[in-house]
């Protein structure tokens, strides 16, 4: 009687212990249906799919990356670029806003929304470190933006030389040029205003001037923040 009681109970641990780590995917009914309430489904001939387009495990947690795809209607079609660029980027916004619970040790977030059809594909997406994306049939589009006009007290030489700004790894820029005499940062081109382009501490960071080490060590602490 003992045996089977105890066999009885070890069965149970295990139902439990599996429901602990099991993919919750309940809380995608609710970003579809906000979806559904958002100026994208004026544009979206059938319905919307979501599916996991990738997935990573950093300790005893997992973290799945999923996207959103539908057809995409005439409608859509006849936007200008910069107008498709903005509604899926407020489309994949309203995504991730919703929050996506989907497991004690589980951790899911919305990267992208893909609209379709038989000749054309859009895809609004954000890389691991929340960059924007939008491609065309596979080619990135970039919007116009604006730039702020650089400081006039800019022409002052520099206090920093390249390589006192290499060794410093909390530099926001490794050209001298972008310092003036004070040592304020003041970048040649003006200040950027792409959130993108600063890290989760606000610091001007931006992607493409990161080494693969630098861009992996930032992944990190933000999935480990995200944990907390």
């Amino acid at each position: 009687m003992n045996k089977r009681f105890c066999t009885t109970l070890g069965i149970m641990i295990l139902l439990l212990v599996g429901c602990g780590n099991k993919l919750d995917e309940r809380r995608l009914a609710d970003i579809t249906s906000e979806l559904e309430k958002s100026t994208l489904s004026k544009y979206v001939g059938g319905n919307l799919k979501s599916s996991v387009v990738d997935k990573l495990k950093l300790d005893d947690y997992k973290f799945y990356r999923y996207q959103y795809s539908a057809e995409a209607n005439s409608d859509f079609e006849a936007l200008p670029k910069t107008e498709k660029y903005k509604i899926l980027k407020d489309s994949l916004d309203t995504a991730r806003s919703v929050r996506f619970d989907c497991g004690e040790k589980n951790i899911c977030t919305i990267e992208g929304i893909e609209l379709k059809n038989g000749t054309s594909n859009y895809l609004m997406a954000t890389d691991p470190l929340d960059k924007y994306e939008f491609k065309i049939n596979n080619a990135t589009y970039e919007p116009e933006t604006t730039t702020v006009q650089p400081s006039k007290t800019q022409s002052s030489p520099s206090t920093y030389t390249k390589e006192q700004l290499q060794k410093d790894p909390k530099a926001p820029s490794k050209d001298p040029a972008d310092y003036n005499k004070n040592g304020e940062y003041v970048p040649k081109n003006g200040i950027s205003n792409n959130p993108n382009d600063y890290n989760a501490k606000g610091e001007y960071k931006p992607v493409e001037s990161m080494t693969k080490e630098e861009i992996k060590k930032e992944l990190e602490d933000m999935l480990k923040k995200s944990i907390k």
